[in-house]
């Protein structure tokens, strides 16, 4: 698969393993914008990738034992790599496996305040109580999250 010249520039070599998760990844990606299935996560987009053949569920050695390199590592690989180069956003796909606290504060009790009403919600649900979603997956967990 070849893409635009502009972003042919910014993938590792087309015949190398790295450039070629890269556009597998990519293609991929492009499949969720036009679907609306953002944000994701790493892991979907391992198991995708798995059901298409694209990467096996394990890599082994020659004697059949696992190695120790992973198929989802180089799927994380090829997904860094994408955001870093600006194809892909950050906020599009998500990782439950880490997070980052991010303190609110202000210069005032005021300024506070009208940070926080720019986020208020009232009543979304036209009075009804709103929806309770109990998920057990830590990965849909994380894409379903900024729905609500």
């Amino acid at each position: 698969m070849r893409f635009p010249e502009d972003v042919e520039r910014l993938l590792s070599k087309p015949h190398t393993k790295a450039g070629k998760l890269q556009r597998y990844c990519y293609a991929l990606f492009l499949e969720h914008v036009r679907d609306g299935a953002l944000p994701t996560s790493g892991r979907f987009i391992f198991y995708e990738l798995e059901d298409r053949g694209v990467v096996p569920k394990v890599y082994r050695n020659a004697d059949g034992t696992p190695r120790a390199r992973t198929p989802p590592q180089d799927i994380s690989d090829a997904l860094t790599h994408l955001r870093e180069v600006g194809l892909i956003p950050w906020d599009a796909i998500v990782d439950e496996t880490r997070s980052m606290v991010a303190w609110e504060y202000a210069d005032s009790v005021v300024e506070y305040v009208a940070g926080a009403a720019e986020s208020a919600r009232i009543d979304v649900w036209a009075g009804e109580e709103p929806p309770l979603i109990l998920c057990e997956s830590r990965s849909l967990a994380g894409v379903l999250r900024p729905i609500p």
